[in-house]
């Protein structure tokens, strides 16, 4: 048979609060009853919680003070007028004569997200509306966000709880804001660029300059500083050879051009990918270029599991953010 516990000073104040579980709460009963003086500060406790709840507990049910609520209600209003300050400050907003379009993407892909959030919450026509209308002025300002409807739409009508015909109409009204937004713009692109052009014509140029034979592996963003027979252009004028090439036809055979490649090309495509990959979380190509630099000598295994881990790190804090804004979202969205 195994010797009981010692009984302490925890156990002691779990008893009298009512928190031990019963196998325990017998060794402790049976502790105090062989010692009186245990038992008398047993008491004592017990007469100094009975005299607390005696003067204390008519509190509780008092109503807050009034100088209290003004107070909370003070608060968060002077939060939401740093952040307008914060938003609006004129660095952050234009250079120039120029508005920074990196600070209105980030808002209209805030309130766009803000707004599926909503919309899956509380389906209605208004939030649908003006989700498609959100995301349509982002995909203006960044072209990244012109495809995601496809996506989106079905994602929504699968979210989305309520019935078959609500759930199929919500993700079209989506759509149909998105529209009224992008339509206009992508006819008049396309009748300028005599080529389907629904934003911009950037896409096909970035994936030819970094998918051809002369790409630079270090800095492959910089192929565009390339000239003579390296440059990503070169063959443009023999394939249209005495045409007037508009910006987007300029772009459609760049695409082309890249495709062609990446498929002759499989093996170089993947570690191209990687690289870009890397590139793209800039930390750790910061860490890893300090390293080859001498700048500090970790070991070999840091120096890995160093690289590895702040990538891991940024996918882990992206992921987690977004599923805190569908699985924990506030339910006063002004205190976001």
């Amino acid at each position: 048979m195994s010797t009981p516990r010692k009984v302490d000073e925890t156990d002691i104040h779990a008893y009298l609060d009512g928190e031990l579980p019963p196998e325990r709460a017998a060794d402790v009963t049976a502790h105090v009853n062989a010692n009186p003086e245990i038992a008398e500060r047993l008491g004592a406790y017990r007469r100094n919680d009975e005299q607390l709840r005696t003067r204390f507990d008519s509190v509780l049910e008092e109503p807050i003070p009034e100088r209290l609520r003004v107070r909370r209600r003070g608060m968060p209003a002077l939060a939401r007028y740093a952040a307008a300050v914060c938003w609006l400050y004129p660095s952050f907003i234009f250079f120039n004569f120029l508005i920074l379009t990196e600070t209105l993407f980030t808002f209209l892909l805030v309130a766009f997200v803000l707004l599926v959030v909503l919309l899956v919450q509380t389906p209605r026509p208004a939030f649908a509306i003006a989700c498609g209308i959100a995301l349509g002025l982002g995909a203006l300002t960044r072209s990244i966000l012109w495809p995601l409807p496809l996506i989106l739409c079905p994602l929504l009508a699968v979210l989305i709880r309520a019935p078959l015909g609500r759930r199929v109409a919500l993700p079209l009204l989506v759509l149909a804001g998105y529209a009224a937004v992008v339509a206009p713009w992508a006819v008049r692109n396309t009748r300028l660029q005599g080529v389907v052009t629904i934003v911009d014509t950037m896409g096909g140029m970035n994936l030819r300059m970094g998918n051809y034979e002369y790409t630079p592996d270090d800095r492959m963003w910089d192929a565009v500083a390339l000239n003579g027979e390296k440059s990503w252009v070169h063959g443009l004028s023999r394939d249209f050879a005495g045409q007037t090439v508009t910006e987007g036809q300029k772009e459609k055979w760049a695409q082309r051009k890249a495709l062609e490649y990446m498929r002759a090309n499989p093996g170089i495509t993947l570690r191209r990918a990687l690289i870009k990959f890397a590139d793209f979380w800039g930390l750790e190509r910061e860490f890893a270029a300090g390293v080859q630099n001498g700048f500090y000598a970790p070991p070999a295994w840091l120096q890995v599991f160093g690289s590895v881990a702040i990538v891991l790190a940024y996918v882990i804090v992206i992921a987690a953010g977004a599923a805190g804004i569908w699985l924990a979202a506030p339910g006063d969205w002004r205190s976001v």
